[in-house]
């Protein structure tokens, strides 16, 4: 898109047109702002979309957040579970990976001290991996225990990626082009 604009040399014209382009800085300046501002309130939104469709609120702790000034901001997913949330844990997360992972300075799945075999058939509801409604640990696999905010004994292979804030980033990056033409337009009036 291209516009021509014609301007008489003197010093009337020359003051219009000085002023005409600062408006358009700052207009542009706005649309900058605008932008940073659709693009941290899409990928809360998101986040916040994918995280009640995985079914995981019911486990509490985890919002969402954005930081940052004008034109720098960051949209953060923020709890105690968050890392195990979007990457995964242990057998459940192996079997679903993260497709970032090894980004991070992150375990790997299976990893730690907690970790141990079944030597013997496991039959107990676990709490966390409800989401494939897994309910039986075989002999041979692997699975660690922790204590549940009630004290009761959760046994659990782990749980699959989420990718909250991965699934977040593509559908904000999809709609980046979008966004940025819609708020051009509106600072240049097209």
């Amino acid at each position: 898109m291209s516009k021509s604009i014609r301007i008489e040399l003197n010093n009337k014209e020359l003051a219009k047109w000085t002023h005409q382009t600062a408006d358009w800085a700052r207009r542009m300046n706005m649309a900058g702002k605008n932008l940073v501002n659709d693009l941290s309130q899409l990928a809360k939104s998101e986040m916040e979309k994918n995280y009640t469709s995985s079914g995981l609120q019911a486990m509490g702790g985890m919002s969402f957040e954005i930081e940052g000034d004008d034109y720098s901001k960051t949209t953060k997913m923020v709890g105690t579970q968050a890392i195990y949330t979007e990457f995964g844990t242990g057998t459940e997360g192996q079997n679903s990976p993260h497709p970032q992972k090894q980004e991070f300075e992150l375990n790997a799945y299976n990893s730690g001290e907690k970790i141990r075999r079944a030597e013997r058939d496991i039959h107990v509801k676990d709490v966390v991996t409800q989401l494939d409604e897994k309910t039986d640990i075989n002999a041979g696999e692997l699975y660690w225990v922790y204590l549940n905010e009630s004290g009761q004994p959760i046994y659990t292979q782990g749980i699959p990626a989420q990718k909250i804030v991965y699934d977040a980033v593509k559908v904000t990056k999809k709609e980046f082009n979008r966004l940025a033409e819609k708020r051009l337009k509106e600072a240049l009036e097209i």
